[in-house]
């Protein structure tokens, strides 16, 4: 976990292929790209390295 960390969307495709890597099912599909629950969201960064179209990042 990083703290003071979030992950911040930025032109999703809506692939959805992080959905399926997120182990704490902090990302959702919704309006047509992922979103992010922060309450649930560890910044553990899983969604950010399999994202194919570098739409996720890891924001300090």
């Amino acid at each position: 976990m990083v703290y003071g960390s979030h992950v911040a969307v930025f032109g999703c495709k809506g692939c959805r292929k992080c959905i399926s890597v997120c182990g704490e099912n902090a990302i959702f599909y919704s309006c047509g790209r992922v979103q992010i629950d922060m309450q649930k969201c560890n910044s553990c960064g899983q969604c950010v390295s399999h994202c194919p179209n570098k739409a996720l990042l890891l924001m300090d």
